[in-house]
């Protein structure tokens, strides 16, 4: 295949899975986590490139997350699309790294395994896709991580390549503090294992590279002084909480293949999809178990095999162990174990499947055709989001400055493209106050004459706490399940400070 085809098909593969995303996105109702990393890309447009007075969350995505958005919205200004394109670059990027690493070797490259790995990650369900694809959710910082072991697996020159890991696994490391269980830490591990079988420097070198790139990592964000949010101290699990985290763990990677069959009609088409994804999810667990099983320290390995293998468990056992895991939606923090599975599977996996002697090509190509036709589901048309109508009455009524529950608050900022701002709040149950995560200090000092809140009473934003602290409002209006409380007159003195 000459280099023009080469080029000529990637380009065309990827336009065609990035107008795939963005359109996936459309379904999608952008959120206030997502908003917010908008929002601090407009500052920073606007000479505020060390977000002073911003609250940011556990993670600041300042070096990943926010550059992208930066250079976004100089171009574009405040839009949701910024989250669809930026998201979908992400996760492009993604793909083509997992398929380089599963299909790259020394000696060339196996088109068979590079399929296998695309037709696993490419189309991803609609839980992955519907998490992925609406703002930061460690996917940058995955793509960070991915390129630093290409580079650390195959640049030649030792200075480029010790200099390049170092500084992307700092700069992700900076934005997202998750890399350091998800790969810093792995690869640690598998450095050690690696010096235990073959006592080369090469892999003390990387240990320390590790360890600098996280001591850097902290050093910088000292420099920077990003104001974090205390969330609570990670911690095990309570004990009896163990069984919650199993079953978590068990319907999360259900979930992760859209393979839950459980309870659907056996003859359904849905059912028979879930079925296919069933059958692929225990194939991988097979293969992982039996890399498991006959992993041994006298056995030589390569770097890659022990780091996927390692990186896998570690993500696995710690989501077990740890009190993260709350609800369906703690699976996200499996993302990396879904993502180097891929790529095990793709580059070892399919090593150990012989078909009937067959073309494995072949056969393989039909299978992943399969895999990926179960996943194609999002049909070609944009849905109209209760948040976009909730923002278009904000615009149309000329309601500029606003307060709303975490969750009915930036997203409007964002849809309404800058139009109308609305800031986040909460309630203790008595008043409300400033809602300080994912927010900026000075908006609370700003004059507002409306709240928007939704009927989930969250944050315990609702009609009591609204009436208690601000007084009875001017103008009610009910969106569905969200209502708007209009006064004429500002009410920011109220607010609880």
């Amino acid at each position: 295949m000459s280099r023009i085809i080469k080029v000529t098909l990637f380009s065309v593969i990827s336009l065609a899975l990035f107008f795939y995303y963005i359109n996936f996105t459309f379904k999608i109702p952008i959120h206030s986590d997502a908003a917010s990393v908008v929002l601090m890309a407009d500052a920073m447009t606007k000479g505020d490139y060390f977000l002073k007075d911003w609250y940011l969350s556990t993670g600041s995505y300042y070096t990943t997350e926010i550059f992208l958005y930066y250079l976004f919205v100089s171009v574009l200004g405040i839009t949701p699309l910024i989250i669809k394109y930026a998201s979908a670059i992400w996760l492009l990027g993604v793909v083509w790294c997992t398929v380089f690493l599963s299909g790259k070797t020394r000696e060339g490259f196996k088109i068979s395994s590079s399929i296998v790995t695309f037709s696993l990650i490419a189309i991803p369900s609609q839980f992955v896709a519907g998490q992925i694809l609406n703002g930061p959710m460690h996917i940058s910082s995955m793509l960070y991580v991915l390129l630093a072991f290409i580079f650390l697996e195959y640049v030649e020159n030792n200075a480029v390549k010790y200099s390049l890991f170092l500084f992307l696994s700092t700069v992700s490391l900076v934005a997202d503090p998750f890399v350091l269980w998800f790969f810093v830490l792995p690869m640690i591990l598998t450095s050690a294992i690696l010096w235990i079988q073959e006592r080369q420097k090469k892999h003390i070198y990387v240990v320390l590279t590790s360890v600098g790139s996280y001591i850097l990592s902290k050093v910088i964000l000292s420099i920077l002084s990003f104001n974090v949010p205390s969330v609570g101290i990670a911690k095990f699990v309570e004990f009896e909480n163990i069984k919650n985290n199993i079953v978590l763990a068990i319907k999360g990677m259900l979930t992760l293949y859209d393979a839950n069959i459980f309870g659907g009609e056996i003859a359904s088409l849905s059912t028979i999809k879930s079925g296919i994804h069933f059958v692929l999810l225990i194939t991988i667990i097979y293969l992982i178990y039996n890399a498991v099983k006959n992993f041994s320290l006298s056995k030589k390995m390569d770097r890659m095999y022990v780091f996927l293998l390692c990186a896998i468990l570690i993500n696995f056992f710690e989501y077990l162990i740890s009190n993260m895991p709350v609800d369906l939606g703690s699976t996200r923090y499996l993302f990396p174990m879904l993502i180097y599975i891929t790529i095990f599977i793709g580059r070892y996996g399919i090593s150990k499947i012989n078909i009937l002697g067959m073309k494995k090509r072949i056969v393989l190509g039909i299978i992943s055709l399969i895999i990926i036709s179960t996943y194609v589901v999002t049909p070609f048309k944009i849905n109209y989001m209760t948040e976009n109508k909730v923002a278009t009455f904000l615009v149309e009524n000329n309601l500029k400055h606003g307060y709303g529950s975490y969750w009915n608050s930036l997203n409007l900022t964002v849809e309404s493209k800058g139009l109308v701002n609305v800031y986040p709040v909460v309630s203790d149950g008595e008043v409300i106050m400033p809602f300080r995560w994912l927010s900026y200090e000075k908006w609370y000092n700003q004059d507002v004459n409306f709240i928007v809140f939704s009927n989930d009473n969250w944050g315990q934003v609702n009609k009591q706490t609204v009436i208690k602290s601000f007084g009875e409002p001017t103008e009610i209006h009910k969106i569905e399940q969200h209502e708007i409380y209009v006064w004429d007159k500002s009410i920011s003195k109220k607010l609880k400070k």
